[in-house]
């Protein structure tokens, strides 16, 4: 033990001379880090101690709470959802279960993706703020110091509460190797700084890892629904980095090809130029075209960044007119020719990304669908004229004369007034003569983000005919099975009894049977009393 803290004492020493701090502030920061590592060692002792409290009812009870709390909201909408639910009547068999589903419930609140998003805010800030202190050659303050080891902290335990609810899933995510990366680029920062003595110019580069948290941004941009627009782009933007990288390439090749003319054509020109004094202030411009990549360089800065374009091209212009073929050639090759066509790329790439994007796409669905939701809800409110939360056939043509809102929406779903009937039929699944919030509001914000108001017409009035051949078809087959019974009916008691034979029985003597004979198939039947009964000839 007092070889530990001799250790931990020389690594404090050796942080004070780094960092110019007092033996104070030193014995905060050796405090902080004790209670840090208590804290976590605490969490885990109260995780344990939970497990072995919540044996028996408790923890069948409390089991029951958090699948409620877990329990997915479905809504008014039919889409199939994930659920987290188990089976009904099922009791967890392990305790470590109630304990990870606590966490799990904690991870999926609004309140920690919110306290998250300003960690991470916080965290920029502070690197921010770090950067620019050791720019200036300052010491960055403790409190600065000590706000970064708490934001440390943080990602430390959420990695640590991923690991514990979803096991070796977490292998998979690609959230959770940014979150491996930024504690593991945190802690090799602190591990460098605390042994690896007082040169400041050794620590300057590694302290560039701590960038590597803003990482987190995109996390916390990616879960937040109201950077919707944000999102958007970054998701664009990340999807085409190798587009842009390919893209940056074909320029580079296309510049390349005009470099070699430049220095075969322009070079002896521009070396005329300058012996004459053309170029007396500029001190560049006589190697402007000197070799392939002096050529490219030269391009690169005045046709993508627009730098003196003439103070070059126009000398050598008015010596030699031919040489204009170059430099225009250039310029509207590379400018107006390969960067459009870079950005068409570039957009057609995001889109194409997008459409294969199937979880954004999907998440972009359920927040319209939710918007829309709401909006009916409140539509049909103003519809519902008595507020019995029900609609009444007088009631919907009612409110498609009163509400501006839902006259629109009747509109752009080409609705007329000679179709409301019908589409209150159609609304009322369950016949039950009124309209239910679920019922308006699934149907409407379904069919007018689909257009296909035609189309749910027609495929309720098949449904109909097909209910109603459904109901033919099973009076065809229950008057079947009826005339089937009577046939044999017939036939049993038109058999001859043993003490009566039929010999010596003759033409006119006949039996019902013999004028109608009924078979075990109703259609043949009938055919056999049309043979035996003719009709007279009109």
């Amino acid at each position: 033990m007092k070889l530990g803290k001799s250790r931990v004492s020389r690594l404090a020493v050796k942080v004070w001379k780094y960092q110019n701090f007092s033996p104070i502030e030193v014995l905060l920061q050796y405090c902080l880090v004790v209670a840090i590592l208590k804290l976590i060692t605490g969490i885990i002792f109260a995780i344990l101690s939970l497990e072995v409290f919540l044996m028996g009812e408790m923890r069948t009870f409390l089991c029951h709470i958090f699948e409620r709390r877990l329990k997915y909201k479905q809504g008014p909408s039919n889409f199939i959802r994930g659920s987290t639910r188990t089976k009904e009547g099922e009791v967890l068999a392990m305790s470590s279960l109630t304990s990870r589903r606590t966490v799990e419930a904690c991870l999926q609140s609004p309140a920690l993706d919110l306290i998250s998003g300003l960690v991470v805010v916080v965290d920029v800030g502070l690197t921010c703020i770090d950067i620019d202190l050791r720019a200036a050659g300052v010491t960055a303050p403790t409190w600065a110091f000590l706000a970064c080891q708490g934001c440390l902290a943080f990602y430390f335990l959420e990695l640590l509460a991923n690991a514990l609810v979803y096991g070796r899933q977490v292998l998979r995510s690609f959230d959770w190797w940014v979150d491996i990366s930024i504690v593991f680029a945190s802690v090799t920062e602190i591990i460098f700084l605390l042994a690896g003595g007082g040169n400041v110019e050794e620590v300057r580069y590694f302290k560039l890892l701590r960038i590597a948290r803003i990482m987190r941004l995109m996390r916390f941009i990616r879960k937040s629904p109201s950077l919707r627009e944000l999102r958007k782009l970054m998701m664009m933007f990340a999807s085409v980095i190798r587009t842009l990288a390919w893209s940056f390439l074909f320029c580079f090749i296309a510049t390349t090809l005009w470099s070699m003319v430049a220095v075969e054509l322009l070079n002896p020109i521009v070396q005329e130029l300058a012996e004459e004094g053309a170029w007396s202030d500029c001190k560049d411009c006589r190697d402007a075209f000197s070799t392939v990549l002096q050529s490219n360089l030269t391009f690169l800065k005045t046709m993508l960044a627009g730098d003196s374009w003439g103070q070059i091209a126009l000398p050598v212009i008015h010596r030699q007119p031919y040489t204009a073929a170059i430099f225009v050639g250039a310029l509207i090759s590379v400018m107006y020719g390969i960067l459009n066509l870079v950005v068409a790329v570039i957009v057609d790439a995001a889109m194409e990304q997008r459409e294969k994007d199937i979880s954004t796409l999907a998440a972009d669905l359920d927040y319209e669908l939710q918007e829309d939701i709401k909006l009916l809800g409140q539509m049909f409110k103003k519809v519902d004229a008595n507020g019995d939360g029900e609609l009444s056939l007088s009631e919907l043509i009612q409110g498609a004369e009163e509400v501006p809102e839902f006259q629109n929406r009747l509109r752009v779903m080409d609705i007329d007034a000679v179709d409301l009937e019908q589409l209150f039929r159609m609304l009322d699944e369950d016949q039950g003569g009124s309209i239910s919030p679920d019922e308006f509001q699934i149907a409407l914000s379904r069919w007018m983000r689909e257009s296909k108001t035609a189309n749910h017409f027609v495929k309720y009035m098949v449904r109909n005919l097909s209910t109603s051949q459904g109901q033919l078809a099973k009076q065809v087959r229950s008057i079947r099975k009826n005339l089937a019974k009577l046939t044999r009916a017939v036939e049993s008691s038109a058999l001859p009894s043993p003490s009566s034979p039929l010999e010596g029985k003759t033409s006119d003597e006949s039996t019902p049977a013999d004028g109608i004979s009924f078979l075990a198939s109703p259609d043949k039947a009938e055919r056999e009393v049309e043979v035996s009964n003719p009709r007279p000839d009109l």
